[in-house]
């Protein structure tokens, strides 16, 4: 099975925070990760590995971009405006790539120089300056008095300067301990919103087929005006002789109600036909005739009373 991934180097002045298993984009798009970085002197050599034959150009370009809230790096790949194909055993050179700041590291850097500072000394020096310069110019005087207020303020707030950055210090060390945490919860929201971005999509796409839709039967209904108005005409016939017969149906159903209670207690009562007919003669009074019309009459003379 043949490995479609390509290499690119990359040479850049500082790495900027990147590490090895780092994302690289193009276009915006992940299309490999950060496989290497090693020391060329004064500079690093970024080695990624990338999925496939990216349309970069001749002469493209690179730089570090962070990616989340606590500082985690991208390597992003830049293509050039030409039309020709990309080298891959070429090195992108440190003149066509960038390195941001680091603001955590810079900040980190800033801390423990201010924190390392002899307010005391400090405040001398600023003060012994202060006289030095005092028969100069009422400007640059005003000036250095307020210069000798700003020491004097930063000397009597050393404790609160120092107990400042020691919180600051327990912050970094927290947000450190949480970095996973508060990283899962960045990418999280991210997926949250490609989801919603998705069903937004998909919910315009619904109702663009739902106009269409519509089209089509409005269409319809104008294309067969001419055969759906008798159809409908019928249609309102049939309904208005329903509405008429409404009340004989809804006065006929109590009384198939009862035929059907009276029905089940007749053929209920056992294997044969329980019924009564009003007026009717009986039995032994039109036997002879019964026998009579099923035989030759002579039933019927014999039992006529004379």
């Amino acid at each position: 099975m043949l490995n479609s991934d390509r290499e690119i180097r990359a040479i850049f002045a500082d790495a900027g925070g990147l590490k090895a298993g780092d994302r690289v984009e193009f276009a915006g798009v992940n299309v490999g990760s950060v496989r290497d970085i090693v020391l060329r002197g004064t500079d690093v050599e970024v080695t990624m590995s990338v999925e496939g034959d990216l349309p970069l150009g001749a002469t493209p370009s690179a730089q570090t971009k962070t990616r989340t809230v606590l500082g985690r790096k991208a390597a992003v790949l830049i293509p050039s405006a030409d039309d020709h194909r990309f080298d891959y055993d070429t090195v992108i050179p440190l003149e066509r790539t960038r390195s941001p700041y680091d603001l955590p590291t810079e900040l980190g850097r800033l801390t423990d120089n201010v924190a390392g500072i002899d307010t005391g000394q400090l405040s001398d020096a600023l003060r012994t300056s202060s006289g030095v310069l005092e028969k100069t110019s009422p400007e640059l005087k005003d000036a250095l008095e307020g210069v000798a207020r700003l020491s004097d303020s930063l000397g009597s707030r050393d404790e609160v300067l120092g107990q400042l950055f020691a919180d600051g210090s327990k912050v970094t060390g927290v947000l450190a301990e949480r970095s996973r945490q508060i990283n899962t919860l960045v990418v999280d929201g991210n997926r949250v919103l490609t989801e919603l971005d998705a069903r937004r999509f998909a919910i315009g796409k619904l109702s663009h087929s739902l106009s269409a839709v519509s089209h089509q039967v409005s269409g319809l209904v104008a294309d067969n005006r001419d055969q759906l108005a008798p159809t409908l005409a019928r249609l309102n016939s049939a309904l208005e002789l329903l509405e008429r017969n409404k009340t004989s149906i809804d006065a006929a159903l109590p009384g198939l109600v009862k035929y059907v209670g009276t029905l089940g207690e007749a053929v209920g009562s056992g294997p044969f036909f329980d019924a009564y007919v009003g007026n009717l003669i009986p039995g032994q009074f039109i036997q002879p005739f019964i026998d009579a019309a099923l035989g030759d009459g002579r039933a019927l003379r014999s039992e006529v009373p004379r």
